[in-house]
């Protein structure tokens, strides 16, 4: 895990937008680095890794709803690291 962090500050740092995502499924945990040039590209990517790539185009008002809830949390996060001092 420490490698993808590593790798997602490095991206960060040249202008790249990026969400580290764990999954613990029946048959195991992975984790994911999703990498984009937009940040809700990267919100995308991480809601279509939850729930199935299927579902963009299956339910994609669901979808639409699903990435604009993760983006707020972030935006949360965000806020709350800033205030606290931290990044």
């Amino acid at each position: 895990m420490e490698i993808l962090k590593n790798a997602q500050e490095a991206l960060k740092k040249i202008g790249f937008h990026c969400v580290l995502s764990q999954s613990v499924l029946p048959q195991g945990a992975s984790l994911s680095l999703h990498v984009a040039t937009i940040e809700i590209a990267a919100y995308a990517a991480h809601v279509a890794g939850t729930h199935g790539g299927i579902v963009a185009y299956i339910d994609s008002q669901r979808f639409a709803d699903d990435v604009a809830d993760f983006a707020a949390g972030a935006v949360i996060i965000k806020a709350a690291r800033n205030t606290d001092g931290t990044q």
